[in-house]
């Protein structure tokens, strides 16, 4: 399997079709990038979990995920088969022209789109062009904008930026999971999470359970097992050294706990 970490920090712009970056069986994987993915089906389909949404995507279907997004493949066909584009906020800060970051941000609500097969073949080809110039950084940076450019104009034509306006709940719950994977790996308490959105740790406890069918314990445990899981799979860090950046107490701690939610102690988690 290809490190998704390593790929990352080599370069500020990704393409790779998704089981190069994951594997050949990416289902059930669950992972949190760093940057901007663009993705487009291309054959079968996939049912993705972003954050506590789940979406159906199919052959000719693009979707847009903004930074720090929980994805959790649920689902996908045994012929399925996609391209993807990771790029970097520092990356877009770069370009010539700005994307616009208020429509990018608005797909997180609605990040995917069925698209016509000729928008589909030119998003396709412009990608198949940008990787075969992936040596030549100039014209790497000019195609990638223009192919930014038109799937952010393709969102825009099917008016994704006209948005039903969030409920109370709804919107609390965005601002808890983007303070989860900011806070995570220090803050594991419901009370920290509840006093920076001021309200009580009942109500919070209360409306995320409502919005997302799960308890905010699970959520806040999903994603330390998703950080545990990328460093045994994609680094040499030993266990000592994983229960250190995840923040638990003592390396036996991080044991139990990993055990109590995967049925594998780290080490055996790593074998397979």
């Amino acid at each position: 399997m290809i490190s998704q970490e390593n790929l990352i920090e080599k370069e500020t712009i990704i393409f790779k079709d998704l089981s190069d970056i994951l594997g050949p069986n990416v289902h059930e994987q669950s992972f949190v990038f760093k940057g901007f993915i663009f993705g487009i089906c291309t054959k079968g389909y996939i049912k993705l979990k972003i954050n506590y949404n789940t979406h159906h995507i199919c052959q000719n279907g693009i979707f847009i995920i903004i930074p720090q997004h929980i994805i959790h493949i649920k689902e996908c066909s045994s012929d399925f088969e996609m391209k993807v584009m990771h790029i970097l906020p520092d990356f877009l800060c770069t370009l010539p022209i700005t994307p616009d970051f208020n429509l990018l941000k608005q797909t997180a609500s609605t990040p995917c789109l069925q698209l016509q097969e000729k928008d589909s073949e030119e998003i396709i080809t412009l990608y198949n062009i940008i990787d075969h110039h992936a040596k030549n950084s100039d014209i790497k940076k000019t195609l990638t904008l223009s192919l930014i450019l038109i799937i952010t104009s393709l969102f825009n034509k099917n008016n994704h930026n006209i948005l039903q306006p969030a409920s109370r709940q709804e919107e609390l719950t965005h601002r808890f999971f983007d303070l989860l994977l900011q806070h995570y790996t220090e803050e594991r308490n419901v009370i920290f999470y509840a006093n920076k959105l001021c309200i009580t740790p009942k109500y919070l406890s209360m409306t995320i359970k409502s919005v997302t069918g799960y308890s905010i314990q699970k959520w806040i445990n999903e994603v330390i097992i998703i950080e545990a899981k990328r460093y045994i799979k994609t680094t040499t860090y030993t266990i000592q050294q994983i229960s250190e950046e995840l923040n638990f107490h003592t390396s036996s701690s991080f044991v139990r706990f990993f055990k109590q939610h995967t049925g594998y102690t780290p080490l055996e988690y790593r074998k397979r």
